[in-house]
C-alpha cells in the first residue's frame, strides 16, 4: 500500500493476497510509525468511554486511514469461499469483518487485534478458531452466527466483547 493513501476494502484484500509475511511486515511498519509519532509528540487522540481512540489532528487521522483494514462491510459484504488462516496475523488498527461470510474453516489462533474489531452480522459456516487471540481493544460479534464450533480458549479480551444476539449452533469454548 502506498504511503499517504487510505486503506479501503480493495487495498485490504490486495495486501492480504500477498500473504501473511507481507501482511505482518506492513503491520509492523505501521505500528513502528505510530510509536515514532508518539515519540515526536504528534500522536493526538481523544479516548471515548469504550476506550476507542479518535484522531484529533490531521497526521494522526492519516495514520488511522492507512492502518485500518476492511475485509467486509454491510455495503460490500465479502465471502471467503475456502478455509482461511489468519493465525498469528497482526491487525494494527481497526479491523472490519461486518457481514463477512466464512464458508470454510477460519483460524485466528494467536492473532493480535491492536484496536477494535467488528464481526457484526458475520456468518461462520464451519469451525471458527480464535484460540489465544489477543483483543487489545473492543471486539463485537453481535448478530454473528456460528454454525459449527467456536473456539476462544486462552484468548485475551482486554476491554469489551459484545455478543448480543449472536447464535452459537455448535459448541462454544471460552
Amino acid at each position: 500500500m502506498a504511503s499517504g493513501s487510505q486503506m479501503n476494502q480493495e487495498e485490504t484484500h490486495r495486501l492480504w493476497q500477498l500473504g501473511k509475511e507481507a501482511w505482518n511486515e506492513w503491520a509492523e511498519n505501521i505500528l513502528n510509525e505510530r510509536e515514532l509519532m508518539k515519540q515526536r509528540g504528534v500522536w493526538k487522540v481523544n479516548v471515548d468511554t469504550t476506550g476507542r481512540e479518535e484522531a484529533t489532528n490531521d497526521e494522526t487521522q492519516q495514520w488511522f486511514s492507512e492502518a485500518q483494514v476492511i475485509f467486509s462491510s454491510l455495503e460490500k459484504p465479502h465471502s471467503f469461499p475456502n478455509d482461511v488462516d489468519f493465525g498469528g496475523v497482526v491487525f494494527p488498527s481497526y479491523s472490519t469483518w461486518v457481514a463477512a461470510n466464512f464458508l470454510g474453516k477460519v483460524v485466528f489462533d494467536c492473532a493480535t487485534f491492536e484496536a477494535d474489531a467488528s464481526f457484526k452480522h458475520a456468518t461462520f459456516r464451519k469451525e471458527a478458531r480464535f484460540g489465544a487471540a489477543s483483543f487489545e481493544e473492543n471486539v463485537e460479534f453481535s448478530n454473528a452466527t456460528f454454525h459449527e464450533s467456536a473456539w476462544f480458549e486462552q484468548s485475551n479480551f482486554r476491554k469489551i466483547m459484545w455478543c448480543e444476539y449472536a447464535t452459537f449452533e455448535g459448541i462454544a469454548w471460552f
